[in-house]
Formats: C-alpha cells, structure tokens, sequence
C-alpha cells in the first residue's frame, strides 16, 4: 500500500535492524491497520476518527501534521533531511 516497489529483500532487510515492538508499529504504519483513531474509527473501535487537536488523525497526520507530535517529529526531520515529507520513504521505501 505504502511503496509497490519495496520487494521482499529489501523489506527483510528493513525488518532485521527492529526490534519486536519496533518492526510491530511499522507494520501498522505501513499497512494502515494501526492504533490511530482513523483506522481505529473504520473497525468501529473508536467514535470518531478524529485526532485530539482536531483534524482526521491519519498516518500522514501524526507523522508530519500533528500539533502533539513536534518535538519528535524534530527528531525524524532530521534524520530523513529534505526527504521527510515523503510518507514511503520514512517508513522505508524507495519513493
């Protein structure tokens, strides 16, 4: 869903440098079946899909948007550089 180009090496590979609980939210993430209230919302788990500060808290919406999230948000700045806005790419695709 999230990059059609990731092929089984190369998420292999992504998978190893993980620990359990790591390699387990970024399963979620990349799969979209996640603790967020927008997937949350879809399995009737959650009233509402909406995010505390307000707005629909999508994957998109708590890696990049969210009010909430900034300081470590700084951290993954950082690390990806210009590349950052690229949702396959931060959670390790090639696009």
């Amino acid at each position: 869903k999230i990059d059609a180009a990731l092929h089984l090496g190369k998420s292999a590979e992504l998978y190893r440098q993980l620990n359990g609980a790591e390699a387990a939210i970024l399963t979620q993430l990349r799969t979209g079946k996640t603790f967020l209230n927008e997937y949350l919302h879809k399995i009737k788990a959650s009233e509402t899909a909406s995010c505390d500060c307000g707005f629909t808290e999508s994957i998109a919406h708590f890696l990049f948007l969210c009010s909430r999230w900034v300081r470590q948000r700084g951290k993954l700045r950082r690390r990806h550089g210009r590349r950052f806005r690229g949702l396959s790419y931060v959670l390790g695709g090639y696009s």
